[in-house]
């Protein structure tokens, strides 16, 4: 058993080194598994990435899976399946059974249990508390805690008080996503894949408490665990002075994952540590190679000179923001050579920034895809079934036509 940290700065290749390493020792060792745990959104660029680098475009015993999919493949391993877990939909649909009978039992919360979307954020907050293996009766400790509010109090017993339903619904019945890792520990003692495995964890800055356990237990059973880490290779990498340091996260969790491997007993290979970013990603990029190393740092270099690869511009509000983004994509695929898939428009608040996508684009004839999900209860279609029974519910009151002719289904 043994641990290697793959460490350095961004763009400086650490995934590209990780996975040629993956993909060799794979065709040397084709008995052997390879498995690549990435977060969810990544496993399908991860997948593209391995196959790409093959020798035959195949990847026959490497594994490319997120935390939640490795639980399922060792479920399926060990022919377990009779395990019913409860998805988010039913979550919401057990949480407000356990409102409507514990209603004279909530105070705080009681004048907002049924207003829509309330649900879903008391589930959300009650999926966090189950990620952080904090249980009815920890919470129950912490809410007296002399320095809360009064109304926090207030709110955090009925949080209790709905979140011991929960688990009281769900003991014998069900398990929810946030306990298939529990479970996972529990069985991954008997598993032939992860068994002397190489086990590789890439584009975490972070671990969940049940994420450490799991990591934990893996120790005494994978052969080798990799783990990268972005941090900047000037740093003192088992070190930190506080939260308020830039690479404090990816510290942390170097910390912990060598305490877990003292624990162990596993080896602490010599970590690797990579740059060149200004030869890799940022080869064609001196000004953000230049900013990558400078930005937030506590020492820096104050001037590099004009550029042109970084440009701040200042408008009145998101619309016309868009409106420009809008005109540049036209100046880029028009007059530069750039394609749209070339082209990636980032916001910190896709939520406004989204109301204004649809007319800019369309005004300006810009094919795009926004990155949102949407609630399905909002959608026009959901909307008039919605409507067409409240028509007949209410014996066709106005506001119910009004709402159904809003729809745009109805041909009028």
């Amino acid at each position: 058993m043994a641990l290697k940290l793959i460490l350095g700065n961004s763009g400086g290749g650490k995934t590209e080194y990780m996975y040629e390493e993956v993909v060799r020792l794979a065709e040397s060792n084709p008995r052997k598994n390879y498995l690549v745990v990435v977060p969810e959104q990544f496993t399908m660029q991860t997948q593209r990435k391995l196959v790409d680098l093959s020798t035959n475009q195949a990847i026959m015993n490497i594994g490319v899976l997120s935390f939640q999919r490795l639980a399922y493949r060792v479920f399926d391993e060990l022919g377990m399946k009779d395990i019913k877990i409860l998805e988010e939909t039913g979550k919401n649909l057990v949480l407000r059974k356990v409102a409507q009978e514990q209603e004279e039992n909530l105070s705080a919360l009681r004048g907002n249990i049924h207003r829509m979307g309330y649900i879903g954020e008391v589930k959300s907050f009650i999926s966090e508390l189950m990620q952080y293996n904090i249980t009815p009766e920890e919470l129950e400790d912490c809410m007296n805690a002399e320095s809360f509010s009064p109304v926090l109090r207030g709110k955090l017993k009925d949080i209790h008080v709905m979140y011991k339903g929960f688990t009281d619904y769900l003991k014998g019945n069900y398990i929810t996503v946030e306990e298939l890792l529990h479970v996972l520990i529990r069985v991954a003692g008997n598993s032939e894949i992860l068994k002397d495995s190489v086990l590789v964890l890439d584009e975490f800055t972070g671990f969940t408490p049940v994420q450490v356990e799991l990591l934990r237990k893996l120790m005494t059973i994978c052969g080798e665990i990799w783990v990268s880490f972005t941090i900047d290779a000037r740093e003192n990498f088992f070190h930190s002075k506080g939260i308020q340091e830039l690479f404090d996260m990816p510290k942390k969790s170097i910390r912990t994952l060598m305490d877990i491997a003292k624990q162990t007993n596993t080896e602490v290979m010599d970590p690797i540590v990579i740059t060149g970013g200004e030869q890799k990603r940022f080869k064609n990029a001196p000004a953000l190679y230049f900013m990558e190393q400078n930005l937030f740092r506590s020492s820096y270099q104050r001037k590099f000179g004009q550029t042109e690869e970084i440009q701040i511009f200042s408008l009145k509000n998101p619309k016309e923001e868009l409106t420009w983004a809008a005109r540049k994509i036209n100046d880029l695929v028009q007059n530069q050579g750039y394609r749209y898939k070339d082209i990636a428009v980032v916001s910190g608040d896709v939520e406004t920034y989204g109301n204004y996508v649809e007319q800019v684009c369309s005004k300006y004839q810009i094919p795009y895809f926004l990155d949102q999900t949407k609630d399905v209860l909002f959608h026009p279609f959901i909307e008039f079934v919605r409507a067409c029974i409240e028509v007949i519910r209410s014996d066709f009151s106005y506001n119910a036509m009004l709402r159904l002719l809003r729809t745009g289904y109805c041909g009028i």
